[in-house]
Parts: C-alpha cells; sequence; structure tokens
C-alpha cells in the first residue's frame, strides 16, 4: 500500500545521493543557513512546515534542509504595491526568528530574539535600546476572505493555470506553494469544512 495521499500512489522522497556509481557525488551541505525575511514570508514557511513536517509522513528532505535554516526578519515600515498582509493576518511575525533588521537613518535597528546571537550583538551594537520590529497596520490592496471556502473553489478557472504549469513530480498541488501566504486561511477553511463533513 502507498504511503501517498491515495492508497495506490507511493510517496516520492528526494535526498542527496553518496557512495552513487560514476563520479564522486558532492556531500550535502550541511552549514548552518540564515534567510531575511518579511513578516508575511515566515507566515509562509510555517505554512510549508504543516505541510511537509506536520501533515502525515514528514518529508525527510524537506526536514534535513529545514534544521539548518535559521530567519532574519526585516522589519516594515511600508507597505509595497501588492501586499494584502494585514487582512491575511501576516503583517505580524510569528515566533521562529533570531533578530531583525531595519534601517533608521544611517543605523540599523536589531531587536534580537534568540540567545544564541545576543553575544554578537552586543559586541557590535552602538547602543542598546528596547526594539519591536515594524510592521505595517494598513495595506492599500484589499482582499475579501470568507470564513468558510464553498467545494466550488476547486472547479474555478484559476487553477487551470497552474494544473497547465504542473509537472505531476508527486501530485503534490503547486498551489500551496505559489500562493503559500495567502493559502493559510484557505487551508485552515478548507480543514474546517472537512471536519465538519465527518
Amino acid at each position: 500500500m502507498g504511503e501517498g495521499r491515495f492508497t495506490d500512489v507511493d510517496v516520492v522522497r528526494y535526498d542527496f545521493v553518496t557512495g552513487a556509481p560514476g563520479p564522486p557525488a558532492q556531500a550535502a551541505d550541511r552549514r548552518p543557513v540564515i534567510v531575511f525575511l518579511r513578516a508575511c514570508d515566515l507566515h509562509a514557511v510555517k505554512r510549508l512546515d504543516q505541510m511537509y513536517l506536520g501533515n502525515g509522513p514528514v518529508d525527510t528532505f524537506y526536514a534535513r534542509i529545514r534544521d539548518r535554516v535559521r530567519f532574519a526578519l526585516i522589519g516594515c515600515t511600508q507597505s509595497f504595491a501588492s501586499c494584502f498582509c494585514v487582512q491575511m493576518g501576516a503583517n505580524v511575525a510569528p515566533e521562529g526568528w533570531l533578530f531583525s533588521l531595519e534601517t533608521s537613518g544611517d543605523d540599523f535597528l536589531c531587536a534580537v530574539a534568540d540567545e544564541s546571537v545576543k553575544a554578537a550583538f552586543a559586541g557590535a551594537a552602538s547602543a542598546e535600546k528596547g526594539v519591536t520590529p515594524s510592521h505595517v497596520t494598513n495595506n492599500e490592496v484589499h482582499v475579501r476572505t470568507s470564513s468558510s471556502v464553498p467545494a466550488s473553489i476547486y472547479k474555478d478557472p484559476l487553477w487551470d493555470e497552474y494544473t497547465n504549469r504542473c509537472i505531476r513530480c508527486d501530485d503534490v498541488c503547486s498551489e500551496y506553494i505559489s500562493f503559500a501566504a495567502c493559502v493559510n486561511k484557505l487551508t485552515d477553511a478548507c480543514e474546517r469544512e472537512e471536519a465538519q463533513d465527518e
């Protein structure tokens, strides 16, 4: 029996190949990585974590890479032209970042959230004061959200573009990757609807 979404579908797992015949395989890079992102991006990463780490069998390839990744939060002092993070509840970062960074004139402001980097910042800081990462409270773009998602959404022409681009690598919906930040509300509503149907 397969472990995939359906009983007859196997789970495809990706991993680094070592010891294969032929030219020597390059060793997997195990160095830690710091990714600079905004609050909305961190919400999207949390959704990806839920999909690949907390939704059935753990995707070991994703988990191995994700274990090395830490995040630095970029403060948002203004909303960009196409942002709609406020209405999605993604304008304030969830936990899970090491430090924040934003400019203030010719200086940088940093809020340090993780003990492992406090010493580095203390040694380089010109002054120490309480800093809260900036976040926007209003967007120019406004979207409407619904407390429930009708089943008809799955037949919407919006998905045709994704169907045409899909390479069928593992029946994993690429929509979630493309719309990771806003899919939080959509999948939460779908999960609630499925729970009500059971």
